[in-house]
């Protein structure tokens, strides 16, 4: 074991005074009861939150230049005759409250995070429920459904969003206790990008801040989305960043990205560095198409996340799962590094489309035929538990990290604990 590896201590956390001192008594009393409740604590003035800010810069405008050899398919690989026989065995199901224990332990070790950005998130979903609780407008909006989705991507772009697109409504992808509540046939996708140099010091508390800040902006913007389509006679909910669907699958389908095969959406303008969140509607908007932007090949020639991945959870290789072709995660060994880690993030921060973005990535596979920043310490080096590992080490992890006390995860278990949605709901 070398001296940067015997760094990583077996209880999983790298402490200071301050941890040491307040840590256990915010552990013990960090429970979603008190998650809930926390809009009633202020938030830190506005300077205090200036270096977490989301970037807010629009994606619409940008186009790419995807050579030929790098096209694969529109959107994702998938099997709709699977896909339909997967839904009718089991629908999908939260993993909120499918895995409480596991939450609980991931609130109660993010604790620094939460205490200080929760506050802003539970506010924005109290004006979301708000919002949605509104009647619509007795006169539906005569706008074509063309014209009605450029007024509201013209919305998004005035409000500081970076994308908004249109899908429609599919019950495969919405979580079980949800299948009896949509409003109509149309998802509308919200994107904000959240702050890039943030981000690109993960794993840390800034890039966990960043994250929670951006969704509750994100949170806020798409709620006046919502009341837009509202104000057109129509009906339109806001889901908070829990969710009530899987929005990577609305995100693919509406051409706002492609699967990454670190399991993430890869936006071509931030890779996966952006929150995203869906209002279901019955406006009749247009429905956008998915799009090939080169995202599988440039993953099947770079699979830096697979090496740098401090727990080795990502598979090298894309399979089947519920018909589409994916690169399925193992969150047994996941899980537990993002709860320690103050939400790790680590396959995000070493993706080159997200820190460099897809045209400066397609540039330089076409001039050179190599991954833009592959095995440089610019994109690959990160810190983990206080100790550095450049391009080319990672930690080793003890079987005491993966399985710290108090974390109970059992990723076999496919069905929601009864009382879980109203636990965490």
């Amino acid at each position: 074991m070398s001296e940067s590896t015997a760094g990583i201590h077996t209880d999983g956390m790298h402490h200071d005074l301050f941890d040491k001192v307040v840590g256990p008594v915010a552990r013990l009393f960090f429970r979603p009861a008190l998650f809930k409740r926390l809009y009633l604590v202020p938030s830190l003035p506005a300077r205090f939150r200036d270096k977490y800010k989301p970037g807010g810069r629009w994606w619409g405008d940008d186009t790419f230049d995807v050579p030929e050899q790098l096209r694969t398919v529109a959107g994702i690989r998938r099997n709709p005759e699977l896909e339909t026989a997967a839904f009718q065995k089991s629908p999908v199901h939260d993993w909120l409250t499918t895995h409480p224990e596991a939450v609980q332990f991931i609130f109660s070790n993010g604790w620094r995070t939460f205490l200080t950005t929760t506050p802003r998130v539970q506010r924005a979903n109290r004006r979301l429920k708000a919002a949605a609780a509104a009647a619509p407008a007795a006169t539906r909006s005569d706008l074509a459904p063309e014209a009605l989705s450029r007024a509201i991507k013209d919305l998004g772009k005035r409000l500081e969003l970076s994308a908004v697109s249109v899908a429609a409504y599919d019950e495969k992808y919405t979580f079980s206790q949800f299948l009896n509540d949509q409003l109509g046939d149309r998802v509308v996708v919200v994107a904000l990008d959240q702050g890039w140099e943030a981000t690109n010091s993960a794993p840390s508390i800034a890039s966990e801040k960043a994250a929670f800040v951006a969704y509750a902006e994100l949170t806020d913007k798409a709620t006046k989305l919502a009341e837009w389509i509202q104000s057109q006679g129509y009906r339109a909910r806001v889901h908070d960043f829990q969710g009530e669907n899987i929005v990577l699958h609305y995100a693919v389908v509406s051409g706002l990205g492609q699967m990454g095969i670190n399991g993430q959406v890869l936006t071509p303008s931030a890779g996966s560095r952006c929150r995203i969140t869906t209002i279901t509607t019955d406006a009749p908007f247009a429905i956008d198409l998915p799009v090939d932007f080169g995202v599988h090949a440039i993953c099947d020639e770079c699979k830096i996340c697979v090496r740098r991945c401090p727990s080795g959870a990502i598979p090298a290789r894309r399979t089947e799962y519920r018909g589409i072709e994916k690169a399925k995660l193992n969150m047994a060994r996941c899980a537990p590094v993002v709860a320690q880690t103050h939400g790790c993030a680590v396959c995000m921060k070493v993706c080159p489309i997200q820190r460099y973005g897809l045209d400066a990535v397609l540039d330089e596979f076409k001039a050179s035929g190599r991954i833009l920043g592959k095995d440089s310490d610019e994109l690959e080096a990160y810190t983990f538990h206080g100790v550095h590992y450049p391009a080319g080490e990672r930690p080793r992890l003890a079987d005491e990290f993966l399985a710290p006390p108090g974390l109970v995860f059992d990723p076999t278990r496919t069905e929601p604990l009864p009382g879980a949605h109203r636990q965490f709901r």
